[in-house]
């Protein structure tokens, strides 16, 4: 390319730089947010590759994974075959399928440089910072019983925060320091983390909590990563202040509820695992079609069952809505990108960052919350998540990849 090219594909670059950065700031803070920059970084996107696409800089990576993202939109659209209302389908499509895959296959290409990688890490932080205090002035502040915070419910604030603290854990456990202020710093982010993760009340969140913790301890151990005694009593003795900040009559109340199974919110999510496996017999291949489960479910209701929008578990949601075709092809994707980061991290020599074992220790976490949920299809924590996973295939990329 001659100096012009050079010097017009560097403005490019500056701008969707900035731009992504913009996004991954506002992902956790606004959904409409999202729905306004997420378009204008497609859009600049779109015209740096169509222009520049000679560049053998402006190589699309991650060829496999693209793929079997596009895979996956071919069975969500072969899902429409027994929708019921093609309008309320289309509107799924672009809310649960369009948008995060963009941001997804957006983000896997334009994280290119350490640089890149710092400046998210301190945006991130910031974005976290503003959900804490949003959350802290909702609790002390206004009196809420569960926060919120910058999300639409506190189920997501609370799948966001296991996200934050498992990572903020894996920087505890594996980045070796001598910093007497960096070691103050994350322990006390990990108070605050913990403290709202408490405080949105959502049990499905601290289930995903205590399974991702217990993922990085086993995996700490499998990998010769010590813990020092030290660490292991700061973390103990955070979660013990961040317990007694609250009403832990609530909490073990909220905990031990998870296996009453007379528990009314209990009964209500058996009643529709139930529908939902009826539906999934009815319509086994290509599911009820996506965005369907609220029209159909009304034909599987259960005497007492009352009528919701989704499943409480994301992966019966997808097979319900998409069939055993939509959920293969899911987690054929997921497979992937797990084996690519996998074996890009072995192809590396020396020690595996904590950023690495933070990012497995985050998907098992946020993977046992969806059991009880569907927070994932939710934009914010969808977008976070897939932001997240981006990042973690970009920041253990071999040079050479």
């Amino acid at each position: 390319m001659d100096n012009n090219c050079i010097q017009g594909k560097q403005r490019y670059d500056r701008f969707i730089n900035s731009i992504f950065l913009l996004l991954f700031l506002i992902v956790p803070l606004s959904r409409a947010g999202i729905n306004i920059i997420a378009p204008i970084l497609l859009i600049a996107w779109l015209l740096k590759k169509l222009k520049f696409r000679k560049a053998p800089q402006e190589k699309m990576g991650y060829l496999e994974i693209v793929r079997w993202v596009g895979f996956l939109g071919l069975v969500v659209l072969l899902s429409l075959i027994n929708a019921q209302n093609l309008a309320a389908a289309f509107k799924n499509i672009v809310d649960e399928y369009v948008i995060l895959a963009l941001i997804f296959i957006i983000s896997l290409d334009v994280i290119k440089s350490k640089e890149q990688l710092r400046k998210l890490f301190w945006i991130g932080l910031v974005a976290f910072l503003i959900v804490v205090g949003v959350g802290f002035y909702q609790y002390f502040g206004l009196g809420y019983k569960r926060i919120d915070s910058t999300f639409s419910v506190a189920t997501q604030t609370g799948v966001y925060f296991v996200g934050t603290v498992l990572l903020n854990l894996a920087f505890l456990f594996f980045r070796k320091t001598s910093s007497r202020l960096t070691l103050i710093g994350s322990s006390l982010l990990l108070f605050v983390n913990l403290a709202c993760l408490i405080m949105t009340g959502t049990r499905a969140a601290w289930l995903g909590f205590f399974a991702g913790t217990f993922f990085l301890l086993v995996l700490a151990i499998k990998n010769n990563k010590l813990i020092s005694h030290k660490q292991l009593i700061i973390v103990f003795v955070i979660v013990v202040l961040a317990a007694v900040l609250f009403d832990l009559g609530w909490v073990i109340e909220r905990l031990a509820s998870v296996t009453d199974l007379s528990n009314s919110s209990n009964q209500q999510r058996i009643k529709m695992l139930l529908g939902g496996l009826e539906m999934l017999k009815d319509h086994p291949l290509t599911g009820v079609g996506i965005g369907q489960f609220p029209l159909v479910y009304e034909n599987y209701l259960l005497p007492g069952a009352g009528v919701y929008t989704h499943i409480h578990c994301f992966y019966l949601h997808l097979v319900v809505e998409l069939g055993l075709i939509g959920f293969l092809v899911f987690f054929t994707l997921v497979y992937k990108v797990l084996k690519t980061g996998i074996i890009m991290s072995a192809q590396q020599s020396g020690e595996k960052s904590w950023f690495y074992y933070g990012v497995l220790g985050v998907l098992v976490g946020i993977g046992v919350c969806n059991l009880f949920d569907w927070t994932f299809l939710n934009l914010q924590v969808g977008s976070f998540t897939l932001i997240l996973v981006a990042v973690w295939l970009n920041e253990i990329k071999p040079k050479s990849v």
